[in-house]
């Protein structure tokens, strides 16, 4: 669940024939409190309800001062397959007419929405678009405008936070829609915004922003800035059965290997590492260092775009050193959450990374999971307890051909691993 307030400056001013006459609402404060329950990993069905407040208008005729109840909603979000780099989403909504019509807080009557959204992120690169459309019924409103069906489309760039170990996206986002009016045909609304979303717990979610009008029209203001607070409740995660195999495994041949000793203190104690423009990943000795943290999507296993380049650049290390006979991925977690959640997540994470190496060409054979939870802290910090670490635990010491099967596929759609 969680509560979001917007303020908005100028989001209804009224004008007849090209010349401003008005605020109909000079300020408007926007509470929102909703929930939302998954009962499937590709389902969520949600609810919210507002609370309007509006002051200082210029025309009081048109009665818009007051609290008011706004329009209540309740909907449905289905997350459509696809793949690392590609995310599709379909939301139907409900608006229920709960608000006071008479004063731009509600509708009056129930109004359909339906939205798609197609997320594509690349190595350097995320761009999120949604196109969707609203069904009401034509309403005169008084003030130059009929409210009646409508067109939307937005996109946002998603990026990194401040500090590149911050896990803090900065996504900036640009939407566009257009309504019938009276005294000029079809104004577009267009705004812009931006925001910052923190994760202060591991289940508390922060959204501040501030968006911008950039145009006349309805479905904008002249700014307006929000803050949003989501809470999270962690599962208690269901222990699936360890699988049984009947059927028999192939031996591979042998090959000369070595297992690696711990490594020693450093006398010293650890030097400054030192990174050169571009470069995300090296090899040290029987582990492969990262510049940065590798990020995931808040609380779940979902790589996000930010780590591709460093995902990109261990995969071209294990492809350009076959003497690293096999590598183990091993993913920790911080101590936010039971035992039980952190290991969970932690192994899927670890796999999440292996599905990313096994598609850049790294063959399966070559990689193995592990989830450590949070009994493997670091240098005291949540941050540094939420990462990823890959250990060689074996390497060739001749040059006969790497043990590994012919005709590798991947396993999620069959296709040979290049």
């Amino acid at each position: 669940m969680g509560v979001v307030t917007q303020y908005e400056r100028d989001p209804l001013v009224l004008h007849e024939f090209g010349r401003e006459v008005g605020a109909v609402i000079r300020n408007r404060n926007i509470t929102t409190i909703g929930g939302s329950w998954q009962p499937h990993e590709y389902l969520a069905v949600y609810a919210s309800v507002p609370v309007v407040v509006q002051w200082s208008s210029e025309l009081p005729e048109y009665d818009t001062d007051g609290v008011h109840t706004g329009d209540s909603s309740v909907g449905v979000q289905v997350t459509g397959p696809g793949t690392a780099r590609l995310r599709t989403t379909g939301r139907a909504e409900l608006g229920l007419p709960t608000g006071r019509a008479v004063a731009f807080a509600g509708d009056g009557a129930p109004r359909a929405s339906v939205d798609a959204l197609v997320g594509v992120g690349g190595s350097y690169l995320e761009l999120t678009t949604s196109v969707g459309a609203t069904a009401r019924r034509r309403t005169d409103s008084k003030v130059d405008y009929d409210a009646a069906s409508e067109l939307r489309a937005s996109g946002a760039v998603p990026g990194r936070g401040a500090s590149s170990s911050t896990p803090a996206r900065r996504p900036a986002a640009a939407s566009w829609r257009c309504v019938h009016s009276r005294s000029r045909p079809g104004p577009r609304a267009w705004s812009a915004c931006g925001c910052t979303r923190l994760h202060p717990a591991a289940h508390v979610q922060v959204d501040v922003g501030m968006g911008k009008g950039l145009g006349h029209g309805y479905g904008t203001s002249e700014w307006r800035t929000y803050t949003g607070v989501t809470w999270t409740r962690i599962p208690t995660p269901v222990e699936a059965p360890m699988p049984i195999f009947t059927e028999d495994v192939e031996v591979l041949p042998e090959v000369l290997v070595t297992r690696l000793p711990d490594p020693e203190p450093e006398p010293n104690g650890p030097t400054e590492v030192v990174w050169a423009e571009g470069e995300f990943a090296r090899l040290d000795g029987d582990t492969i260092e990262l510049r940065d943290e590798l990020h995931f999507v808040f609380g779940t296993a979902e790589l996000l775009p930010d780590s591709r380049p460093t995902l990109a650049q261990v995969s071209r290390i294990l492809n350009e050193n076959e003497d690293l006979l096999h590598v183990v991925i091993e993913g920790h977690a911080s101590n936010e959450g039971s035992y039980r959640y952190n290991y969970n997540l932690s192994y899927a994470r670890s796999r999440s990374v292996w599905e990313a190496l096994v598609e850049d060409g790294v063959h399966p054979d070559r990689l193995s999971t592990r989830g450590m939870g949070e009994v493997q802290p670091k240098d005291g910090t949540l941050e540094a307890d939420r990462r990823v670490e890959f250990h060689v635990v074996a390497r060739r010491l001749d040059d006969a051909p790497l043990p590994t099967r012919t005709g590798a596929r991947l396993p999620w759609n069959g296709e040979p691993v290049q």
